[in-house]
């Protein structure tokens, strides 16, 4: 069982892009009852996903990762894969340790 952390509706609201804790991209169309077929694994969770329609005409889907990864793919069109343009660090992990308040909405 995977944890859904974001989801998205695809470029043609065809098919759902799915981003788990567990780093995996899952495809899932609609008007087909099998499981989600995965598009893409990272080595960290993933936190958010979105699509951008560029003015060249194609469709990318940038996906942001729990180490600081950010991810461009390139959807093509009817077709369950995509293509991987670019992973790049927006920042690095830190070896600092972690604040346990982080996120909380602690005084």
């Amino acid at each position: 069982m995977e944890s859904v952390r974001t989801l998205t509706f695809d470029s043609t609201n065809e098919s759902v892009i799915i981003g788990t804790l567990s780093g995996k991209l899952l495809r899932w169309w609609i008007q087909d009852p099998s499981e989600p077929k995965p598009v893409a694994i990272f080595e960290d969770g993933v936190l958010n996903i979105r699509y951008n329609y560029h003015n060249d005409g194609h469709k990318y889907l940038i996906v942001g990762l729990a180490n600081g990864m950010f991810a461009i793919l390139k959807e093509i069109e009817l077709e369950h894969n995509m293509l991987f343009i670019l992973g790049h660090y927006g920042h690095r992990p830190s070896t600092l340790p972690r604040n346990p308040d982080f996120g909380s909405l602690r005084k």
